[in-house]
């Protein structure tokens, strides 16, 4: 588990450096439970809290939206920032 917190945590200073300076980030995520799902309205789980961990340490400002996958993966395709936060992070 230590492995995988050390990674998201470089993950997102990847995606903050490709977003630039003050910009908030937009992470997507599906219902995938216990890694994430929302309860009483509120996105939380095994990876969600890793990741919320991960930008606050980072100090990069976001924002977690859940759509169905096949919805997030073709707006992640679609958008430009999207495309240099995955370039950053390979």
């Amino acid at each position: 588990m230590r492995r995988l917190h050390v990674l998201v945590v470089a993950v997102a200073f990847a995606f903050a450096s490709a977003a630039g300076p003050g910009r908030a980030l937009t992470l997507l995520t599906e219902e995938n439970p216990p890694f994430n799902y929302v309860e009483n309205g509120k996105l939380t789980g095994l990876v969600t809290g890793l990741v919320v961990d991960a930008m606050k340490r980072a100090n990069v400002p976001y924002t977690m939206e859940v759509l169905p996958w096949n919805r997030a993966y073709i707006r992640a395709q679609a958008e430009k920032d999207a495309k240099a936060a995955k370039e950053a992070a390979s």
